[in-house]
C-alpha cells in the first residue's frame, strides 16, 4: 500500500467514526431529552394529583352547622381576570374532636376540655351558630382529667362546639414560575418548579355563574371545579363537573370521581 492509498483509507475512516459519533450522540441526546420530558410530564400528573386529593378533602371530618364557615377559599383574582391563583382548604381527615367543658368566651385564650387528640401547634376549628374561628394551639396540659388548651390568638367571639382542623394552601408566584404548598401556617414548600401557569375556577353548577372567594358548605354542593396546571410546555386539567361528586367529607358520605385531561400547550 502506497503513501497516498494510507492516507485515503484514513480519511475514509476517521469520516466513518466521525459520522458514527454524531448518530450516537444525536441518539444519546434525543433519549436523554425524551427521558427529561416523561419526567415533566409524570411529575405534573403527580402535582395535578396532589392538589386534587387535598381539594378533595374540603370540609372532610367537619359537621354541618349552618355558620357560614367555608371550606374552600379562594384567593383573590388577578386584575381582569376569571380564575384565582391560589386556594385553601380547610378539613379534618384526623378526626380530631374536642370535648368542650364550657362555651368558649371571648378574648380568653384559655379552653378547659373534658377530652381530646389536640396537640401542641394543631389549628383548632372554633365555631356559633353564626361564626367560626381557626386557631393555633400553644399549649395542651392534662390536670384531674381536664385538658387545658392554650391558644395562641384571642377567640373573637364566643363558641360552643370545637375541633381540629387541617388547613391546607397553595400559591402560585407566576413571576418565579414557582407553585407552593403549605400546611397549618408553616413556610410555603416548592411544589413545581418552573410552573409557567395556574389557574383555579368554580361555577355554579345551575348558572354557569363563575364564583369567587370563599366557598360554603351548602356552596360545595353546586359547585364546579377546574383546575391548570402547566410547567414545560405540558399542561395537566382535572375538571369536575359536580364537586359533590369529588368530596369525600364525612358529612356527604360520597366517594369522589373526576375528568381527567392532559394535553400539551
Amino acid at each position: 500500500m502506497t503513501l497516498a492509498e494510507a492516507l485515503v483509507s484514513l480519511v475514509v475512516t476517521l469520516m466513518f467514526v466521525i459520522s458514527a459519533f454524531g448518530y450516537f450522540s444525536a441518539a444519546r441526546d434525543m433519549a436523554v431529552r425524551m427521558s427529561g420530558e416523561l419526567f415533566d410530564a409524570d411529575l405534573l400528573r403527580l402535582v395535578a394529583d396532589t392538589l386534587v386529593r387535598d381539594l378533595s378533602f374540603s370540609g372532610s371530618g367537619i359537621r354541618l352547622q349552618g355558620d357560614g364557615f367555608t371550606p374552600l377559599v379562594l384567593g383573590e383574582q388577578p386584575a381582569g381576570k376569571d380564575w384565582s391563583e391560589s386556594v385553601t382548604v380547610y378539613s379534618n381527615i384526623a378526626g380530631k374532636e374536642v370535648i368542650l367543658c364550657d362555651e368558649v368566651e371571648i378574648g380568653n385564650k384559655a379552653i378547659r376540655a373534658a377530652g381530646t387528640s389536640i396537640q401542641s401547634g394543631d389549628r383548632l376549628l372554633m365555631r356559633s351558630l353564626s361564626d367560626w374561628q381557626v386557631v393555633r394551639v400553644d399549649r395542651v396540659s392534662v390536670s384531674g382529667g381536664i385538658t387545658m388548651i392554650t391558644l395562641h390568638d384571642d377567640p373573637r367571639g364566643n363558641f360552643s362546639t370545637a375541633c381540629g382542623v387541617t388547613v391546607i394552601s397553595y400559591s402560585f408566584d407566576r413571576r418565579k414560575r414557582k407553585l407552593s404548598r403549605s400546611e397549618n401556617g408553616g413556610s410555603p414548600q416548592p411544589l413545581l418548579e418552573n410552573c409557567t401557569d395556574f389557574k383555579l375556577r368554580l361555577e355554579n353548577r345551575i348558572t354557569g355563574e363563575r364564583m369567587s372567594g370563599s366557598v360554603t358548605e351548602e356552596g360545595l354542593l353546586m359547585t364546579e371545579l377546574a383546575v391548570e396546571v402547566a410547567s414545560g410546555g405540558r399542561m395537566a386539567e382535572r375538571r369536575f363537573p359536580f364537586l359533590l361528586d369529588l368530596l369525600s367529607s364525612k358529612f356527604l358520605g360520597r366517594p369522589g370521581s373526576s375528568l381527567q385531561h392532559e394535553s400539551p400547550l
